[in-house]
């Protein structure tokens, strides 16, 4: 890797999620060699992720969404004169803004697809700046990165997958089977399918079989309500965010997700790297990363949904072959190999190879 690139992150807050995750897998291999900043538009939140990215480098907290936050920001990057920022999530916006006012090239992370990237208004600043050729976004799967390039009508899309610690997760033993989702509890991941799905399991095939949602978000009071109302809360568990998700993916069977979107999730790699097939919906980058080693639904029906998982459960020798081949699959997207193609990339664009 490169030596003395000062880099500036931008994010929201430090919570719990994937983009956050990503960042610190990218910081942990490039903190040696580089010097970092980070600016998280948010307050303090005590966890895990924070801890190791305070310890690693310097992080600036600075309130969100106003001109006085842009103006904050923009003193304090003049101060570090850095070689390249690189955005993600709410911290996208603040980077476009400094490219446009300071015409500086930055690196930013598309965590979703193209169309609900950004805001309306940002992603107007963003197309010019393609244009200039001052703003070059990363896709985090194949599929969104053609998506992207027929969106902004741009080929300097680039794709760089997401990366975990594969050697992190493991399996351990356990009594019934065990279906997981680890998420943020929203609209868009609509796990209230995944426990209507459920619901059929129990009353049609059998009761010795767990639900197991990991998360927290909007629509968490809703999806404990649902539980109830079903009468399934022997069966189904909902315990909230939790820092390092390797403990609970170990003791599951099957991964399992419903979203209306996704760029490519890293609770779907951390799964893989637990040796779990997927159930998913066919969605973003998922068919970058479910095979045989999987199923992917092309419809939101809890029809569907109850089909694969009760294939899951009468075919558990198959669900282990699955497993496997998720293993095997997820070896290319290591957090080693992803923060080797960041460096390479900003490399390239602080001295005009792009």
């Amino acid at each position: 890797m490169s030596n003395g690139m000062k880099i500036v992150f931008m994010i929201g807050t430090l919570d719990i999620g994937g983009g956050q995750i990503m960042l610190k897998n990218l910081i942990k291999y490039i903190y040696k060699n580089n010097t970092i900043y980070v600016v998280v538009f948010g307050s303090k939140v005590n966890n895990s992720i924070e801890s190791f990215i305070e310890e690693k480098c310097f992080v600036k907290y600075i309130d969100n969404g106003n001109l006085i936050s842009f103006i904050k920001v923009s003193r304090f990057v003049k101060q570090i004169k850095p070689d390249i920022i690189h955005g993600h999530l709410t911290g996208n916006k603040f980077a476009a803004l400094w490219s446009f006012f300071y015409k500086k090239k930055i690196v930013i992370t598309m965590h979703t697809i193209p169309q609900k990237a950004f805001s309306k208004r940002i992603e107007g600043l963003v197309r010019y700046l393609i244009s200039k050729k001052r703003c070059y976004c990363v896709a985090v799967s194949k599929m969104n990165q053609l998506l992207s390039i027929d969106y902004f009508n741009s080929k300097t899309v680039f794709y760089i997958n997401n990366g975990i610690d594969i050697n992190h997760y493991y399996q351990r033993a356990h009594e019934k089977f065990t279906f997981i989702n680890v998420a943020r509890q929203d609209e868009n991941k609509n796990q209230i399918l995944i426990i209507r799905a459920f619901k059929k399991i129990i009353d049609n095939v059998t009761n010795e079989c767990n639900l197991l949602l990991v998360g927290d978000g909007p629509n968490h009071i809703n999806l404990v309500k649902t539980v109830e109302e079903l009468n399934l809360q022997k069966h189904v568990m909902i315990v909230g965010s939790v820092e390092d998700s390797a403990n609970s993916l170990a003791a599951a069977d099957v991964y399992i997700q419903s979203s209306y979107r996704e760029g490519l999730p890293l609770s779907v790699l951390e799964a893989m790297a637990a040796h779990l097939p997927i159930i998913s919906t066919n969605v973003g980058g998922m068919k970058d990363l479910v095979f045989d080693n999987g199923i992917l639904l092309n419809d939101f029906e809890d029809k569907t949904m109850f089909e694969a998982m009760k294939f899951m459960i009468d075919h558990k020798r198959a669900s282990k072959e699955m497993g496997k081949k998720s293993f095997e699959y997820v070896q290319q997207y290591s957090d080693v190999e992803m923060s080797k193609n960041y460096i390479s990339l900003f490399e390239k664009v602080i001295n005009n190879e792009e």
